[in-house]
């Protein structure tokens, strides 16, 4: 359920999208243009921030660099940190709590976020993120000195729930600044910020392993958190806060999309989509190390395999979502993604080592989630209008 609402809130903010919201003529559509036409009317005499060409080329890189880094956050952990837990006495279900509990943060606290984000103000909420997110990751370098397991576990749900929130703060803000400071590039934008994403999730895992061969289990955290955490004074330096109307729109919106049963299954479609991609992060790391026998270095590689996987797919599945509609690719997804899951789970294909098999699967995981996910994302909007 906290998916489902995470997904109608990125439909939400496209309905607030002025011109977007114009175009579809539906009773949804002209309700939310209605209460659009009376919010300019209200700030129509106060004053944009104004920007210049190579302004704006720097607001964009600054907005994909954060995006990068925190999505790197988010993922490099499965390479080697399920690991350190283990050492530290944690099962895997703890382990994967822990983990977890970060996107499911991000979940239940994008809509409420989005939608309270014109009265907060997007400058203030994206610079809080980053230090909550840089913060909690850098401060998660010190889990390996905890006393017991139990300290490790509680400090660790602690710091990553911080992180989620500050993840949600962020990745919301971002979105939602695109159509606000580049109304004529949208589409570029957002596909630049969700490659920054694909980036960020590819890179982590073999980035993280890098670093804990290099300098140690604290390297990521200090590296990846601190940089973080020194992109907020950039922030506040180049970006001007918004002029954003102190009303928000009715969130009935979203409760009448979520009541239609084709827009509820399509979310559902989505959130098995994108879960395949991470769910088995919490055991496959100690699996991968005990059972297999690769080293760090080579868990990282296994990792990245699914993110390039996914990363590549996603521009080819949207490109074919145009052309055969997205309910093709949302079944054709899903069943790559669960004939891949099966075989991972087996991992007995006589003809093929098991190691192989392993990477096959991942990288049919990442192309199937790819398909399922992206096409889901369209179906929605068009829904919506």
């Amino acid at each position: 359920m906290n998916c489902r609402f995470r997904m109608a809130s990125e439909i939400f903010a496209f309905l607030r999208c002025k011109q977007c919201v114009r175009a579809a003529d539906t009773p949804v559509a002209r309700h939310a243009d209605f209460e659009l036409r009376a919010l300019t009317e209200e700030d129509g005499n106060k004053e944009e921030p104004s920007y210049t060409w190579r302004r704006n080329v720097l607001i964009a890189a600054l907005l994909s660099t954060i995006t990068f880094f925190v999505a790197s956050a988010y993922s490099m952990v499965a390479s080697f940190f399920p690991i350190e837990a283990a050492e530290m006495g944690s099962n895997s279900i703890t382990t994967g709590v822990i983990i977890g509990v970060s996107p499911l943060c991000l979940a239940t606290l994008s809509p409420v976020i989005g939608y309270f984000l014109p009265k907060l103000g997007t400058k203030m909420i994206l610079i809080s993120g980053q230090v909550l997110v840089g913060g909690a990751f850098f401060l998660m370098a010190f889990l390996a000195y905890m006393p017991s397991s139990t300290s490790f576990v509680v400090y660790g749900i602690l710091l990553r729930v911080t992180e989620g929130v500050g993840w949600a703060m962020s990745n919301t803000t971002i979105i939602a600044l695109i159509p606000v400071l580049f109304p004529s590039r949208v589409g570029t934008l957002t596909g630049l910020i969700f490659g920054a994403i694909g980036l960020g999730y590819t890179a982590g895992p073999p980035l993280g392993s890098i670093l804990v061969v290099a300098a140690g289990y604290s390297a990521p955290f200090w590296i990846v958190g601190g940089i973080i955490l020194c992109l907020a004074p950039v922030t506040f330096l180049l970006l001007k806060e918004t002029s954003t109307s102190s009303k928000v729109l009715p969130f009935q919106i979203v409760i009448k999309l979520l009541s239609h049963l084709s827009f509820s299954m399509i979310q559902i479609a989505g959130i098995v989509g994108y879960g395949s991609l991470t769910f088995q992060e919490a055991a496959l790391s100690v699996y991968l190390l005990n059972e297999i026998g690769l080293n760090l270095l080579e868990i990282g590689i296994y990792f990245a395999v699914i993110a390039v996987s996914y990363t590549l797919i996603t521009v080819v599945a949207g490109l074919l979502s145009d052309k055969f509609g997205p309910r093709t690719l949302i079944i054709t997804g899903l069943f790559i993604c669960g004939a891949s899951l099966m075989v991972l789970g087996l991992n007995q294909l006589p003809p093929i080592p098991p190691r192989w098999t392993i990477l096959i699967s991942l990288a049919l995981v990442g192309c199937g989630a790819a398909l399922a996910g992206v096409p889901a994302y369209s179906d929605l909007l068009q829904q919506a209008q």
